[in-house]
């Protein structure tokens, strides 16, 4: 193989995981854009917003301790629920482990910091959220959700020494 042709060959390769290397960049910033709107609506309490967030697929689920919700239309019906609600709850992602799956699907996994509120205070809990996206339109929306709160330590003040 001439020297000129394997230059010009060695250049396309390493212009090509240049720009694979730029658009994964690309599409990481855009996933972890997504999942912060999502969590910012979620955190006012905006059924429209948070709807926004979603693919509006057949298929997409939303799982909440053990409750399956199936399709855009059922999750919408959750969501309003949600009107008047702000403040009762905050959820803080911690950082995002986003694992593409395709051009147009990524999987985020995040421990999950979240405040709930009532009369009687505040508390603090942990959890986790792991979404599958799916890019529609050059957006990124969920497919699926699925969220958990780590059991409270409530039997800690158990003495079992006293039988």
């Amino acid at each position: 193989m001439p020297r000129a042709l394997r230059a010009v060959l060695a250049i396309l390769f390493i212009a090509g995981l240049t720009a694979c290397s730029l658009h994964s960049r690309d599409s990481t910033a855009e996933v972890q854009e997504a999942v912060r709107a999502y969590f910012a609506a979620v955190n006012r309490a905006d059924p429209t917003a948070i709807m926004d967030q979603y693919s509006r697929n057949s298929e997409a689920t939303s799982v909440f301790e053990g409750d399956i919700v199936r399709g855009w239309e059922q999750i919408r019906k959750e969501t309003d629920k949600l009107a008047g609600t702000a403040g009762d709850e905050k959820w803080a992602p911690g950082t995002m482990d986003i694992i593409f799956m395709g051009e147009d699907h990524a999987l985020v996994v995040a421990p999950m910091n979240i405040t709930l509120r009532s009369v009687f205070g505040s508390e603090e809990v942990e959890g986790a959220s792991t979404l599958v996206m799916e890019r529609k339109g050059g957006k990124w929306k969920i497919l699926h959700e699925h969220h958990s709160i780590k059991p409270s330590d409530q039997g800690d003040d158990f003495d079992s020494s006293r039988g």
